[in-house]
């Protein structure tokens, strides 16, 4: 399982913990270009990360379960199998982009049109993707 949110206000530091099943995992994270990347194809792990607002961020994986809270930063998650779980933070605009294969996924809100808006794209070959927003 992975939770990823936002960091918290003025701090602009990438932050993250996995532990594998085992206790060690080959996870990788790096920052590159103002973009951090997770490569998560490892399998196995447990991760929570803090990503600073505004920020882009993606994500990787062959198969788990990525819990979005309420985030402010742009971000683009591709799983294989598994479930997405969307949380918006209510103040924030998003534009999303999401793709899947074959399971089911919940009716997102129609896309901000704002210069503003986070990007929001979630793609699942097989498995689920939640909107968890009012």
């Amino acid at each position: 399982k992975v939770v990823v949110n936002t960091a918290d206000p003025g701090k602009d530091l990438f932050d993250w913990d996995c532990k594998g099943f085992s206790g060690r995992t080959n996870a990788q994270a790096i920052e590159k270009d103002g973009r951090i990347l997770l490569d998560l194809s490892d399998g196995n792990v447990k991760c929570t990360l803090s990503i600073p607002e505004g920020r882009n961020f993606e994500l990787e994986g062959r198969a788990g379960k990525v819990l979005l809270e309420e985030p402010e930063f742009n971000l683009d998650v591709k799983l294989a199998n598994g479930k997405v779980e969307f949380i918006p933070n209510e103040g924030a605009d998003y534009a999303y982009t999401i793709k899947l294969a074959r399971g089911k996924a919940d009716q997102f809100p129609a896309s901000s049109v704002s210069a503003k808006a986070y990007r929001a794209k979630i793609e699942v070959e097989n498995g689920k993707i939640d909107y968890e927003g009012k």
